[in-house]
């Protein structure tokens, strides 16, 4: 049997002539005891353990609530930036369909000059013998053509005297020389067909004649 103090009764002891009292244990309780004792330090490291992982983990929610709210956020804003994309690009396929009307529209209205003038040009050449001034109406007429092409980005391709380049020359004559005449091989001899460029891609191709050489 292990004896022990009850600690109120053993300081009351200190300062009076009363006996202190005694509590018996059995040692198979004690032992028990100072188990429960020792397993409690272990315990308590470990509650302050779990502690820490929660706070550690409460942090992580809060950075994963931050985390996705700035998503969410981020989200909304491409949204919004698609629909005024989209609207945008309406908007500006309406434009381009207004301008398209509109410059057309004022091409028609010089061709329709043209035609006039030129409708004004044969009328006045019926039962006439003077040539030279037929000649000089219909040169006007051609001289504001070209002009209204080229106000509008259409220019004519050289052809003639220039190497045959198959993305602007088609060939539909060949001619052969011989070998020792001094001009190169696929010089185009002739334009049989004007070509021309729409502002910088090629808006029809020169039908051309060019040099083949042949051995004497």
């Amino acid at each position: 049997m292990l004896s022990n103090l009850d600690l109120n009764d053993f300081f009351n002891f200190a300062g009076t002539k009363k006996k202190p009292k005694v509590i018996e244990i059995k040692e198979e309780d004690y032992i028990k005891l100072k188990e429960k004792s020792e397993k409690y330090d272990e315990l308590l490291t470990e509650y302050k353990n779990l502690e820490r992982k929660l706070e550690a983990f409460e942090n992580d929610q809060e950075k994963l609530k931050e985390k996705t709210e700035l998503s969410e956020k981020y989200f909304n804003a491409l949204v919004r930036l698609q629909a005024e994309f989209d609207n945008y690009q309406k908007i500006s396929e309406r434009e381009n369909q207004k301008f398209k009307k509109f410059a057309l529209k004022n091409i028609l209205i010089e061709l329709l000059k043209l035609h006039d003038d030129l409708q004004r040009a044969i009328n006045s050449a019926q039962g006439k013998k003077d040539f030279k001034s037929i000649h000089q109406g219909l040169q006007m007429i051609l001289n504001n053509l070209k002009k209204l092409l080229e106000n509008e980005g259409v220019k004519p391709i050289e052809a003639e005297g220039e190497i045959f380049d198959p993305s602007k020359h088609h060939v539909c004559m060949v001619e052969s020389i011989k070998d020792n005449v001094e001009i190169p091989e696929d010089t185009v001899l002739e334009e049989i067909e004007k070509g021309y460029y729409y502002k910088d891609a090629v808006l029809r191709p020169s039908m051309v004649k060019i040099a083949k050489f042949v051995s004497n």
